[in-house]
């Protein structure tokens, strides 16, 4: 299994004004900036388009250019959008024969011969990009962006600069042709926060490089699949804070947080009338517009103290979606007096082709019987090592132990199985989250000190009482099996998941994919609480799941080992077939055997009586 998390190295490219330095937020990996020769040829001998989009509230920089003509001799117009404040807007197809940059998440692909992005799993073929263009003066923020190589989730990334005659041009990653000013679906109240979140932090990052005044207004903000991004930076200053320019400096954030808040005011009273649900949320869109009122009152000194604000808002004021009422026949355990227990199965083997077992498995199971009432206390492990002899299996042994070493501490000292309150599943979450990034931080010591690349996925479930407590790194993964069917509970951080989010392929076309082995997310990894914490929040792509579980019940933890040789409605069908865990466990290392057995399997099986 290829772990790209922990292969992927920075590059560095130099222009005629600066070099590169290495970049700060979401990634290392260094974009190209370039400032190329201007043309001394015409470009176009079409007419402009004359025609402008009706919700555009801005007039055209310059004269539009046509479709279809060709800028600088490589970008060809694909479409005309709506201008933007001092710009004109393009998406262009680049019309060499590899693209240099994913349109999608900005990683270099010059090098390398795959029709995929190793990081995103986007499909390099479909070449197309967002251009900006406008007189000299309206890509100066651009220009300053790039020299200081400012990256965030929530600022569009840039690649290049150029110029032909008098026009000035800025290339960046695709963003859609939707602005939060358009006419769209009216998001959750979540997602509304969420997205103040990731564009406030980006705002505090500008502010903390000397950057202030890009376009705040909803016309100047691109809505991703990834999320929201600042995208029109023609009127961005720099302020230096070598010169005591403190005063003009508190201006400048005052008035940018005084944008930011109206601007999010206006879209609560956009969506707010379409959004029915978003009374469920006690209380929520209240109180965020309270805050942001008090932001426009000035009584937010800093961004970050605004957006700790908001933080401590989102904590304790969203509650969890109203469930549907559950059939007789599938009552809540915590509903029949006599208690319930766990019966449990596990099994691991090296496979089919494989000379050595990197897998790794922990089952332990606690009971608390109070007043004749039975609470069973499980936790399952499932790690998947990664890095060949004598360092796959170091990682997954680690994984294993420290997330044991920390969850059952945490159980006996800190007392989770005695919290029923409210504020239990997020004591557990932490539990749980620690215990990973722990085992991360310790998988990435060893591999320091013994100079080797390794690495692990892992699944783990913890079951207190009526509820399953799962997380998951990399494509290691939790089945969740009631009387509706056997549903996948977690998603896969891999390339080909990514696919499938982003609605490229198929589910089914996960099990043949050519880069199926490639995951985006391991165990070992620098940096990867923030990683996993800004896919979940800006792709929708989790990690950490809560499930409610009745009698009759089973969750399934498995390696890809087992999952990639079996396909769901035959994991069901073997989960159905056999009344005892252990007897389930052995037909499906023997199946997943007969299919093929590529890689180790390992597999963990509890039903609930």
């Amino acid at each position: 299994m290829e772990c790209l998390a922990s292969s992927i190295k920075s590059a560095t490219y130099s222009d005629t004004e600066t070099k590169m330095r290495a970049g700060k937020g979401r990634s290392n990996l260094a974009r190209p900036v370039t400032t190329l020769i201007p043309s001394t040829t015409d470009l176009f001998t079409e007419k402009p388009a004359k025609m402008i989009a009706a919700n555009s509230s801005y007039t055209p920089a310059l004269q539009l250019l046509s479709t279809g003509g060709v800028v600088n001799h490589q970008y060809e117009i694909f479409r005309i959008l709506p201008p933007a404040k001092n710009l004109n807007c393009y998406v262009v197809r680049d019309l060499t024969s590899h693209p240099g940059w994913c349109s999608q998440c900005g990683l270099s692909a010059e090098s390398g011969d795959s029709d995929f992005c190793t990081r995103c799993g986007y499909d390099l073929t479909d070449n197309r990009y967002l251009l900006f263009e406008g007189e000299k003066r309206g890509l100066n923020g651009v220009k300053k962006l790039m020299l200081a190589n400012i990256t965030h989730e929530g600022v569009l990334q840039f690649f290049e600069r150029f110029h032909v005659n008098q026009r000035h041009y800025a290339l960046a990653q695709l963003a859609g042709e939707k602005k939060l000013d358009d006419p769209m679906e009216p998001p959750t109240a979540h997602t509304l926060v969420n997205w103040c979140l990731v564009l406030g932090d980006a705002l505090a990052l500008l502010h903390k490089n000397g950057f202030y005044q890009p376009d705040l207004s909803p016309s100047g903000i691109y809505l991703r699949i990834d999320g929201p991004k600042l995208g029109n930076f023609s009127a961005l200053k720099y302020i230096s804070k070598r010169n005591n320019n403190h005063r003009r400096m508190n201006r400048a954030r005052k008035k940018d947080m005084k944008a930011f808040a109206k601007t999010f005011l206006r879209l609560i009273e956009i969506f707010e009338p379409a959004n029915h649900g978003w009374a469920n949320k006690e209380g929520l869109i209240s109180i965020f517009k309270e805050i942001l009122t008090r932001a426009i009152k000035d009584e937010f000194r800093t961004m970050p103290a605004l957006l700790e604000e908001l933080k401590h808002m989102k904590q304790f004021a969203v509650s969890m979606p109203v469930r549907k009422k559950t059939p007789a026949l599938n009552k809540p355990i915590s509903e029949d007096q006599s208690g319930t227990r766990m019966l449990l199965g596990k099994g691991s083997d090296r496979g089919v082709l494989r000379h050595l077992n990197e897998d790794s498995v922990a089952i332990y199971e606690y009971t608390s019987i109070f007043e004749s009432v039975s609470n069973p206390v499980g936790l399952c492990i499932v790690a998947d090592g990664m890095g060949g002899h004598k360092n796959g299996e170091v990682a997954s042994k680690s994984a294993i132990q420290t997330i044991s070493n920390k969850i059952n501490q945490a159980i006996f000292s800190e007392g989770l199985t005695q919290n029923h309150n409210g504020g239990a599943d997020a004591a557990i979450r932490g539990a749980l989250e620690t215990a990973v990034f722990d085992a991360s931080d310790e998988i990435h010591t060893i591999a320091r000190v013994k100079r080797s690349d390794m690495g692990a996925t892992v699944a783990a479930t913890l079951i207190l009482n009526d509820k399953a407590y799962i997380i998951n790194v990399g494509d290691s993964r939790v089945y969740h099996c009631n009387s509706d069917g056997l549903h996948l509970v977690t998603e896969d951080h891999s390339v080909v998941y990514r696919f499938f989010k982003a609605g490229h392929i198929e589910y089914e076309e996960i099990y043949s994919h050519p880069q199926r082995n490639q995951i985006l997310r391991c165990l070992g990894e620098s940096m990867l609480q923030r990683n996993l914490q800004a896919m979940a929040l800006n792709a929708n792509h989790s990690y950490f799941f809560v499930r409610q579980l009745h009698k009759g019940d089973q969750l399934l933890l498995c390696s890809d080992g087992l999952w990639e040789m079996i396909p769901d409605d035959r994991l069901a069908a073997i989960l159905q077939q056999h009344a005892h865990p252990q007897d389930a466990c052995d037909e499906l290392i023997r199946v997943a055997n007969e299919n093929g057995g590529v890689d180790n399997i390992s597999v963990v099986l509890v039903k609930i009586l």
